[in-house]
């Protein structure tokens, strides 16, 4: 696996356990609710096509954002 696909993968990996976490605090549930399952899937998604993973450092300073307004505004929520 080379560099760009490690580094994909530990992204996808730390906004799962971010999202988790979140879930767990704030609905009280030990397995994700749909709302934190549908967020995670979508941000696992965003992650596997982002065309900056080389060189990105967060999402937060990139020039493009990939997700849409709503699922913006949860991912900020939950960081």
């Amino acid at each position: 696996m080379d560099r760009t696909a490690r580094k994909r993968e530990k992204e996808k990996k730390m906004v799962s356990e971010m999202i988790a976490l979140y879930c767990h605090a704030h609905h009280q549930k030990n397995d994700l609710c749909s709302q934190c399952q549908e967020l995670a899937e979508y941000a696992r998604m965003r992650t596997a096509k982002c065309p900056f993973m080389e060189t990105k450092t967060f999402c937060s300073n990139c020039r493009v954002h990939c997700y849409d307004a709503a699922h913006r505004e949860r991912i900020k929520a939950v960081m």
